[in-house]
């Protein structure tokens, strides 16, 4: 059976309370996840930072959330992390403490690689004109026929 640890490499909370009185609270962590998927002691990773926002109502954990979720139908809510809907001044607080911890070196150096990674594969398939992005050779699209 698999096994995961992880690495905290900045995190954030914030408190607030709901309309009708409940105490809400979001946990902003950056991570690293490890996995030991044989239970042999042999550790992987993927060496990604992830940012997790775990939520709690009285206290209760409520789960882990990777982004705020867009609300339709209530103008007053501007967003939500599982049950939890996000009025202006929660969602900003929260969406603050997101950014905040993405400011970590480790996250940022990421991000930089993730974008040159986008450029080069850009610069790569532009140099090759005249070759299907699909089966990868001069098929001229048959390969989609």
């Amino acid at each position: 059976m698999a096994d995961y640890r992880f690495t905290d490499l900045a995190s954030k909370t914030i408190e607030w309370s709901s309309k009708t009185g409940l105490a809400l609270k979001a946990a902003i962590k950056l991570r690293i996840e490890e996995q030991d998927y044989f239970g042999n002691g042999e550790w992987s990773s993927k060496g990604k930072a992830t940012v997790w926002v775990e939520t709690f109502i009285d206290g209760k954990s409520q789960g882990n959330f990777w982004e705020i979720r867009t609300v339709k139908n209530n103008p007053e809510i501007l967003g939500a992390l599982g049950d939890i809907g996000l009025r202006k001044e929660s969602y900003d607080l929260i969406k603050g403490a997101i950014e905040e911890v993405q400011k970590h070196e480790i996250f940022k150096n990421q991000i930089a690689a993730e974008k040159a990674a986008d450029e080069a594969d850009k610069n790569y398939h532009a140099s090759r004109k005249g070759i299907c992005k699909h089966c990868d050779s001069y098929c001229y699209g048959d390969c989609q026929a």
